[in-house]
This record gives structure tokens, sequence and C-alpha cells, in this order.
């Protein structure tokens, strides 16, 4: 089978577009949403104590290690965290 370069280029380049175009839109409509009100409801429970304790709640997480991984901070940070709970 031949192909014409030319026209899997023009392909490519326009479906490149298209995703361009739909990264564009996707981006705009999560900074809709990333400034509603209800946002500051629930950034809590993606970071912090709430986010740590909801894991746990969940028994999603079980060490240290897996915790930073799932939460994407660090070791330290979850430690951080366990101790001022604990107190």
């Amino acid at each position: 089978m031949i192909y014409n370069v030319d026209s899997i280029h023009y392909k490519l380049i326009g479906r490149l577009g298209c995703m361009k175009a739909l990264k564009d839109k996707f981006l705009m409509q999560l900074q809709t949403i990333s400034k509603l009100n209800m946002m500051t409801y629930l950034t809590p429970f993606l970071y912090g104590e709430d986010a740590l304790l909801l894991r746990l709640f969940l028994k999603e997480v079980t060490t240290p290690k897996s915790i930073a991984e799932v939460l994407n901070i660090t070791k330290g940070r979850v430690t951080a965290m366990l101790n001022s709970l604990v107190q």
C-alpha cells in the first residue's frame, strides 16, 4: 500500500490542532471549577490532616511511605501530621 506523505502530514497536524483545542478547553473548565466557592470546602479533603484521616478511615494506606505517595507529600510531612493528630 502506498501512502501520500503530504496527506498523512496534514491529517496529523489537524489531529494535533484538535487535541490542543480540547486541552485548552479542558484547562479553561478546570480553572472555572477551581474558582467555585465549593472548592474552599473540598480542598481540606485533598490535603493535610483531613486527607490523611480520610485515607486512614477508608483503609487505603497503611504505612508512612504509602501515605506520602498517595498524598504526594514527604514522609517527614506525614510524620508531622500524625504527630499533630496524636496531640
